[in-house]
């Protein structure tokens, strides 16, 4: 909450894929983030520990946490709601009862 969110840029998951249907589809995925993550905290936390003073180490923390926060929430927004549309595009287009029920699953919902 004391973040800045917009201090640091880390990548949306799977926005960089060359693949068109993971780029574009409804799966969620973290394994960039995570390394994105990584390296940020390497750069800005690990390396200057000595030459930050605790209120600066304190600010770059919740800077990260609150970049990280935003792209994780937008990432399963977008996906979500674009699993929505696809669903309800589906049952539409086959002439069946609209969804009605959303159920997430595996390891991301697991988290």
């Amino acid at each position: 909450k004391d973040g800045d969110s917009k201090r640091f840029n880390l990548p949306k998951p799977l926005s960089n894929s060359r693949d068109p249907l993971i780029k574009n589809g409804c799966d969620y995925s973290f394994s960039g983030l995570k390394t994105a993550v990584k390296a940020l905290v390497e750069k800005e936390l690990n390396s200057k520990t000595g030459s930050l003073s605790e209120e600066e180490l304190a600010k770059t923390r919740a800077d990260i946490a609150a970049n990280f926060q935003k792209v994780t929430v937008k990432h399963l927004v977008e996906r979500t709601e674009r699993a929505i549309g696809r669903a309800q595009e589906y049952c539409r287009d086959n002439e069946l009862k609209q969804v009605e029920t959303m159920v997430v699953a595996g390891g991301v919902a697991c988290n």
